[in-house]
């Protein structure tokens, strides 16, 4: 991890942060923050508001597509 002159670090850099932060905080690991986290996997295109959405659709039984 490398920090730059103003202290912050790179979008690749802080999401491995907050990977490792979610896995070993279980109160972080309980919020939002690490919801997002978890689904930067998706593609990294999508905003973390569809990412949630993307996610939520996922989890309900209702709108999964039958094979």
């Amino acid at each position: 991890m490398k920090w730059s002159a103003d202290g912050s670090l790179s979008e690749h850099d802080h999401q491995e942060l907050m990977k490792r932060l979610c896995s070993v905080d279980p109160v972080l690991a309980e919020t939002d923050v690490c919801d997002v986290q978890n689904d930067v996997a998706l593609t990294g295109y999508e905003s973390a508001q569809m990412k949630r959405f993307l996610r939520s659709q996922a989890e309900d039984p209702e709108t999964r597509e039958v094979a």
